[in-house]
């Protein structure tokens, strides 16, 4: 049953964001729900600070664990960035907490906010960091049986999340390029705050997978 929703649900979410922002009388309250600081985003933070303690933890676990010092690194490293990314998506706390765009960040800063995602070249190409994340995520899913990568590897029932998600972040990339039609191309834009949210998801998914793993008695240490 798991490997059923696993595969449609990330699909399904799409599709189901594609189908309410077509029905005229649910298009108002999806737009809604896909606003700055509404619930999809609100969700995503919450999910990518979760995650990031789930990262932070993981570190923990593995001082216990006679395993090469790269693989700690890795999970202290990603914990800083999930915890950035995380803030990325709440502004750094701007809108909650109320304070101003520092004169100096505002002048580079494509909208006005304190984000480090709309500074200069980065403006707008954040559907280049979700197609990387995408294609990455099915390409560890393919060294995932190296031995050397066991500390870290990415469950192969993800696959149909980062296939989700990299094939919506191309059609996103190819929108800036050619216009497929006006309101497909809105409505890819509109829904990548729901891709987000699975990436979100595919992170807490991740770790969750390689904690209980990394726990568990049975599993074999890595000589360093």
């Amino acid at each position: 049953m798991w490997d059923t929703l696993a595969f449609y649900l990330p699909i399904a979410t799409v599709g189901a964001s594609f189908a309410l922002l077509a029905f005229r009388p649910t298009r108002g309250a999806m737009l809604w729900l896909l606003e700055e600081d509404h619930p999809i985003e609100a969700a995503t933070a919450l999910l990518f600070f979760v995650a990031a303690a789930m990262a932070a933890s993981l570190t923990r676990i593995l001082r216990k664990r006679t395993v090469a010092p790269w693989v700690r690194q890795f999970y202290r490293v990603f914990a800083i960035l999930l915890f950035v990314v995380a803030m990325e998506e709440i502004s750094w706390g701007q809108r909650l907490l109320g304070f101003e765009t520092p004169a100096a960040f505002r002048a580079i800063n494509g909208q006005g906010e304190t984000t480090l995602h709309n500074v200069g070249v980065l403006q707008g190409r954040s559907e280049w960091i979700r197609l990387g994340f995408g294609v990455i995520g099915l390409a560890a899913i393919k060294l995932r049986t190296r031995p050397e990568l066991s500390a870290i590897q990415v469950p192969s029932w993800l696959w149909p999340w980062f296939l989700t998600i990299a094939v919506h972040a191309a059609i996103d990339a190819c929108n800036d390029i050619w216009t497929i039609e006006p309101r497909f191309d809105i409505a890819v834009n509109r829904s990548s705050e729901v891709i987000e949210l699975l990436i979100s998801v595919v992170v807490v998914l991740y770790l969750r997978s390689n904690a209980r793993r990394l726990s568990a008695e049975a599993w074999p240490a890595i000589n360093q």
